[in-house]
């Protein structure tokens, strides 16, 4: 991965340009689990919620 390019793009090249299909998505699999762990922390760390009267 160079350093101009982002893990979508990564995550392309290698499965459908390069056919390294298990590899292409063992970087999609990161990629949501980084997204996941952003979200669980912004939702730990909000500490406001939704509160219905």
């Amino acid at each position: 991965m160079g350093s101009t390019e982002t893990m979508m793009y990564w995550m392309y090249i290698e499965a459908f340009e390069n056919a390294k299909y298990g590899y292409g998505s063992a970087v999609a699999v990161l990629i949501f689990v980084i997204v996941m762990l952003v979200t669980l922390l912004s939702f730990v760390y909000e500490k406001k919620g939704v509160h219905y009267t």
